[in-house]
């Protein structure tokens, strides 16, 4: 069983045990041996670097200053935060590059803390700063800037992820390192200057908020008309999770849209092309978007893509859009989709896994999560 206590140093001497760390997650393995840029880590492999990350933010006073709960998201963020660069890495005439390792990184970091049981709202923090945890090293190279900053204030704290991104430039070797630290105190002045550096930026509606992520050359601090006249819930979640177990309990008596049941009807298999599934499924919403009629969309829905796609459709209707993620534990997930009427293979749902993002706040109007702790 996973025990956070013996990964996390404590404020008796701030000793970072590498044995017990390496003993808890035998997958940091894979960071030994992995080749990086010379130009921007001189210092060797990922492994060498993940760990003077480590040890540098452990030597920050910031950090230590911290909550508990605060020091410990951080430390397994640094921990994690280049766990995708294995998977990524490429060597070509000798330039080696991981190009979005950070996203590779954040799904490998949200399966190994959900298969440890790690709750889920302290695993998503965790996540998104190592999702996020290049922006501040090369925010203000990228043309939306605010966009990124924006949603990032949303997901987890600005400053904490500035604290992330200090402790990953003090330990690698570098010629670059101090034009890195410039650009860092840029970004914590910007956050500062939005107003969302420790906190969530406060956009004036929920539905100014949609509109501002969902379209181009919106402003963040006009509030826009809301013209939304009727709401479609949009359900997440991994084959097992529970979502027919909700619909059950919270369905209110809306129609609900399943893609599982267009499967059965149109006998396709989910490891099959799911391109007739979609379409059916997307022509039944059309007559209650037609109708303005409020509708449950029951799919699995696990990457922003997939979500974006269905959204589109509903809020060109003037829909209000509510997401709500449906999750159930690591153990529990396999067995519930056994018990299932129609058993989506083990292997579509480990692909489905190796995909998984969860929804955040900026795709939509609300947004829920629902951690069935029964079988459904």
């Amino acid at each position: 069983m996973f025990n956070l206590k013996k990964v996390i140093p404590d404020q008796s001497d701030w000793t970072i045990r590498w044995d017990k760390v390496c003993s808890e997650f035998p997958e940091l393995s894979a960071l030994r041996g992995c080749p990086q840029s010379d130009r921007y880590h001189g210092e060797g492999d990922v492994w060498e670097h993940t760990k003077m990350v480590c040890e540098s933010l452990v030597a920050l006073s910031e950090w230590r200053s911290l909550r508990p709960d605060d020091r410990e998201n951080l430390f397994l963020a640094a921990l994690l935060h280049d766990i995708g660069k294995p998977g990524t890495t490429k060597d070509d005439d000798g330039v080696i590059t991981a190009r979005k390792h950070a996203q590779r990184g954040a799904i490998l970091a949200r399966n190994y803390l959900w298969e440890r049981d790690v709750p889920l709202t302290r695993r998503e923090l965790i996540v998104q700063l190592v999702l996020f945890h290049q922006a501040p090293l090369h925010l203000m190279r990228m043309n939306n800037a605010e966009k990124l900053v924006l949603r990032i204030s949303c997901s987890v704290r600005c400053d904490h992820l500035a604290l992330l991104a200090r402790a990953d430039c003090l330990g690698r070797i570098a010629m670059d390192r101090e034009k890195i630290f410039d650009g860092l105190d840029m970004f914590v002045e910007y956050c500062s200057d939005l107003n969302c550096l420790n906190s969530a930026f406060p956009f004036p509606s929920e539905h100014t908020r949609f509109k501002y992520f969902s379209e181009e050359n919106r402003s963040p601090v006009v509030d826009v008309f809301n013209d939304t006249s009727f709401e479609v819930t949009l359900l997440s979640g991994l084959p097992g999770a529970g979502k027919d177990y909700w619909i059950r309990y919270n369905s209110c008596g809306l129609p609900v849209i399943s893609l599982d049941e267009i499967r059965k009807e149109l006998k396709i298999d989910p490891s099959e092309s799911q391109g007739r599934v979609v379409n059916h499924a997307r022509d039944l919403a059309k007559i209650f978007l037609r109708k303005k009629e409020p509708f449950i969309w029951n799919a699995t829905n696990v990457t922003r893509e997939m979500r974006s796609r269905c959204i589109s459709l509903f809020s060109a209707y003037n829909a209000r859009i509510r997401v709500v993620y449906i999750e159930s534990s690591f153990k529990n997930i396999y067995l519930q989709n056994e018990s299932r009427d129609a058993v989506v293979p083990k292997r579509v749902i480990d692909k489905l896994r190796m995909k998984w993002e969860l929804p955040e706040i900026v795709e939509s109007h609300q947004l829920e999560f629902f951690e069935n702790k029964k079988m459904s």
